[in-house]
């Protein structure tokens, strides 16, 4: 297993021979189902936050004949794109995992905020206080770990949230002129 390549396709040469090269185009498929899946389902989660007014309202549009949110499935479909011209995956995976690191210690965070500042607000699930805090250290050690390992790159997924600061305040919070407004309506 450490010397192959493709242990999938090495472990079919060994049990079915010559036929090895399906396995290659099952994994394939595998691999597109999964990115097909991601990419629809992270589309509805722009979709949806432009709908709540935490993106651009643009983002919202539906196609009326499908009922699909096409406007945030071109978004999407192009970062990822934008995402293959980096020549380096392992720097996108050390990239993403930061982002998505960064972004779960702030929901910690978040309740263990209202945790404390509202004790009484019913809650249906309650668990102890253990665990958060415990994925809290977790959080912070693979944040620590990252800038320690790779500054360039953790700085640049700084720099990349960051973006989405201005891109905020135009799209959502900067009140659009009245032509502009008409377009959109349309």
């Amino acid at each position: 297993m450490l010397a192959s390549n493709a242990v999938a396709v090495s472990f079919a040469e060994k049990i079915i021979g010559n036929y090895a090269w399906v396995i290659s185009i099952f994994v394939a498929l595998s691999t597109f189902g999964f990115v097909n899946s991601v990419l629809l389902s992270s589309s509805r989660i722009i979709f949806a936050a432009a709908r709540n007014n935490h993106m651009p309202s643009i983002l919202a549009f539906i196609n009326i004949r499908f009922r699909t949110p096409i406007v945030s499935v071109i978004f999407m479909s192009g970062a990822s794109l934008i995402c293959l011209l980096v020549p380096y995956t392992f720097v996108l995976l050390r990239i993403n995992v930061l982002g998505q690191y960064l972004f779960m210690l702030q929901s910690v965070l978040g309740l263990l905020y209202l945790r404390k500042t509202q004790p009484k607000a019913p809650r249906p699930i309650k668990v102890s206080l253990f665990y958060p805090y415990s994925f809290l250290i977790i959080c912070l050690f693979i944040i620590v770990l990252s800038f320690y390992q790779k500054p360039i790159e953790s700085f640049f997924c700084i720099g990349i949230i960051a973006l989405g600061i201005p891109i905020y305040w135009v799209g959502v919070r900067w009140p659009k002129p009245k032509p502009i407004q008409k377009k959109l309506g349309k």
